[in-house]
């Protein structure tokens, strides 16, 4: 009997001490309530739309680029979008629901400013936040056609519609007296109409490389003709090259084809400032411009490394926070270039007590120079395209600048320009465009 209390005494105290351990125990975590409205809220309060280009041409591989240097996650994602290229894109940026940005060419937004075929006041309704690069006139013919000459009555494609080669092209052939029966279709669609024989030549004003004609073999014997250079186009178009490094398998190396080049342009709407889409913008245009620096590195498109972002386009208002951001950066390089300078000085017997010769002096020419040695084997590389004229363009931006108020950066300016759309030695570009150049060299 005394057993048996025992024992259920014991039974007793463990199941009274039982609740309280239960009680001391963590209940389980529960997941956060998802909220679908600020899940959408957060995915696109920071999204912004790039109209690109038609699939096989590069317009819409840059902006592929940009988004995949840019995007940060839900802090700003840049998706980039399949346009029908330049004209197409500007109208898109002005009428389209969404769209925040665009690339077009330069060529493309004068003609629709003349021509209000986008309405009235097209620059006022448009801002760009930087010159990018070159667009180079392509055409690609059939064996047995030499010349643009050889073209009259043949089938032309001029890209599809709404395309800047769809506004510009017939243009070209119309000043050159040519009739031809066009068409409009993609670049890659034309390649296998021409491999069938269904169509002669196709053309476009395309940053190179084209992947259309990239992947043609040197056995189709398609060739690139010659463009003429029209002067009294030269606000629009400048001279320009198509070498064998573009397209080995379609351009001799010893036979470059001359033609013509406008630049492509990054647009935006012009916002009213603090609206929610001009501060998007604004967050996208530092992203853009704080990491250019990793899209001039492969795998990225070759034409970043030509692209001068403080140039200007004339005519057109810059976006108001890219104005502000490339004025930062300016007043940041030239205290940087100073400091090389000081360093250089240094290096040569002056105390940092001193003060530092000025700009004309042999002691600043030797540290210009030896910054132009730094990229002298950049410019041997590419003496096929631009001849001779650089040593003596060279020259004379050396001696022009000496009068200059402010002669060393004006000097690494004009040199700068030097390369753009290889111009010829004694084309007035010389003396410094805005084209976006074909093969910059960044100095800053």
């Amino acid at each position: 009997m005394k057993v048996r209390r025992i024992a259920v005494l014991t039974v007793a105290a463990s199941v009274a001490c039982w609740p309280a351990h239960a009680q001391q125990a963590e209940p389980p975590l529960r997941p956060a309530a998802y909220d679908r409205d600020q899940h959408r809220a957060q995915v696109n309060e920071n999204a912004i739309f790039l109209m690109g280009g038609p699939l096989g041409q590069s317009d819409i591989a840059y902006a592929t680029d940009i988004a995949n240097v840019v995007n940060d996650g839900f802090n700003l994602r840049v998706l980039p979008v399949v346009g029908a290229a330049a004209v197409q894109n500007v109208k898109d940026v002005l009428f389209l629901r969404g769209v925040d940005l665009a690339i077009t060419d330069a060529a493309t937004l004068s003609e629709l400013k003349r021509s209000n075929e986008a309405g009235p006041g097209l620059e006022r309704q448009i801002t760009y936040v930087s010159v990018l690069y070159a667009q180079e006139v392509h055409i690609l013919a059939r064996p047995g056609i030499e010349t643009i000459q050889d073209l009259a009555g043949k089938r032309v494609n001029f890209d599809i519609a709404g395309s800047g080669s769809a506004l510009h092209l017939p243009r070209l052939f119309a000043k050159l007296g040519l009739e031809i029966n066009p068409t409009n279709i993609s670049q890659i669609d034309a390649i296998e109409k021409m491999q069938r024989g269904d169509l002669d030549a196709t053309a476009c004003v395309c940053a190179i490389p084209v992947a259309a004609f990239q992947g043609l073999a040197t056995n189709s014997r398609f060739r690139f003709l010659a463009v003429p250079y029209d002067a009294a186009s030269a606000d629009d178009f400048l001279p320009a090259r198509i070498s064998a490094d573009d397209y080995p398998s379609l351009v001799s190396p010893e036979s470059a084809v001359e033609t013509t080049a406008t630049t492509s342009v990054l647009i935006s709407f012009n916002w009213q400032p603090n609206t929610p889409r001009y501060v998007r913008t604004a967050k996208f245009v530092d992203a853009f411009f704080s990491k250019f620096q990793a899209l001039m590195q492969q795998p990225r498109q070759p034409g970043w490394r030509t692209v001068n972002l403080a140039a200007k386009l004339p005519g057109w208002e810059r976006f108001a926070p890219a104005v502000t951001w490339l004025g930062n950066n300016e007043r940041m390089r030239k205290d940087e270039i100073q400091s090389e300078f000081g360093k250089f000085a240094a290096e040569r017997g002056f105390h940092s007590g001193e003060p530092l010769p000025d700009k004309d002096s042999a002691l600043f020419r030797e540290f210009l120079q030896q910054r132009l040695e730094v990229l002298r084997p950049l410019f041997r590389s590419r003496r096929r395209r631009s001849g001779a004229c650089l040593d003596q363009s060279m020259n004379q931006i050396w001696a022009r600048s000496r009068a200059c108020c402010d002669g060393w950066r004006h000097r690494l300016r004009e040199i700068n320009n030097t390369r753009r759309l290889h111009t010829r030695p004694k084309h007035p570009t010389l003396s410094g465009c805005n084209m976006a150049p074909r093969r910059l060299l960044r100095f800053f």
